[in-house]
């Protein structure tokens, strides 16, 4: 479940299986640093990232992804993203839902049809429980995550549940803008004091964000493979050549001088076209190093 418009299209992905498998030894590894972050400069795929780990098979974990984005403010409010993490647990998980009811404050329930999670569609005559959670007028981000999340979360634990939760949340820097001090940001601390909580973010290397998260796990920039630059740009030229036959040699070239002087994230599709057009002015195609891409 996510809010409908944050989450990008993933197909055809290229180029960063290098990162995947760091994740998955994280993953796979035992209970320690319980946040993942993931930071690089705007450009370099982070949101790309975060909506393709959110589609790998979750095993028995349970996984929620929320995309924070300037200009969808439902998608910024902290409130509002514990509200879909607390609707999402009690949707999915009988054992969070039955706690969240056995709360001594009510909780809204509903029956509803059958639930694409993805989709985030509701199919007619369909029969499965679903959750839908009361938020309290008025009531802090912070307040309402004990409430709602934690203190079920806590109780189904203490009942024996035991699945793994893991929140990919993208974009932080762009919470931070939103609220300061009650921002989506500055409830991944409070969550993941929770055992079994584990947390992946994305955020520009803004220091107001950083300084709430540990050290970064993977910095985008510093960290890709050089080995990786050639798969990218051979996937960027077939992607471009097809999306832009008339104009894919000029955009192209440019696409990979910028990724070569500025060496930003080569996912390259409209991405490319985009940072390639913005850095038109700046970079000679002289300048271009044609023995790494030929």
């Amino acid at each position: 479940m996510h809010i409908p418009g944050t989450r990008p299209e993933v197909a055809d992905f290229v180029g960063r299986e290098w990162l995947f498998d760091r994740v998955a030894a994280w993953l796979a590894g035992p209970a320690g640093e319980p946040v993942y972050a993931i930071v690089g400069c705007p450009g370099l795929g982070k949101t790309t990232v975060a909506a393709r780990l959110a589609e790998l098979p979750a095993g028995d974990r349970f996984v929620h992804a929320h995309f924070c984005r300037v200009g969808l403010d439902q998608s910024l409010d902290a409130t509002e993203f514990v509200h879909e993490l607390a609707s999402a647990l009690g949707t999915r998980s009988p054992e969070f839902r039955q706690a969240l009811l056995d709360d001594d404050r009510p909780v809204q329930t509903h029956l509803l049809g059958e639930v694409d999670l993805r989709g985030g569609s509701v199919a007619l005559g369909g029969v499965a429980a679903g959750i839908v959670v009361r938020l309290e007028a008025g009531e802090a981000p912070r307040v309402a995550l004990q409430r709602l999340v934690n203190r079920p979360l806590t109780t189904a634990r203490r009942r024996g549940w035991t699945r793994e939760v893991l929140l990919i949340v993208d974009a932080l820097d762009e919470a931070y803008s939103h609220s300061a001090h009650d921002g989506v940001h500055a409830l991944i601390p409070r969550l993941v004091t929770l055992p079994g909580v584990r947390v992946i973010a994305t955020t520009r290397p803004d220091p107001r964000v950083l300084r709430l998260l540990p050290a970064p796990a993977v910095e985008l920039r510093k960290d890709h493979p050089q080995e990786m630059v050639r798969p990218c740009l051979a996937a960027g030229r077939t992607r471009i050549r097809s999306a832009h036959p008339a104009a894919a040699g000029c955009v192209y070239l440019l696409a990979a001088a910028t990724f070569f002087r500025e060496p930003r994230f080569c996912f390259v599709g409209a991405g490319s076209v985009s940072c390639a057009r913005s850095y038109r002015s700046t970079i000679s195609v002289d300048s271009l190093p044609r023995s790494e891409i030929s």
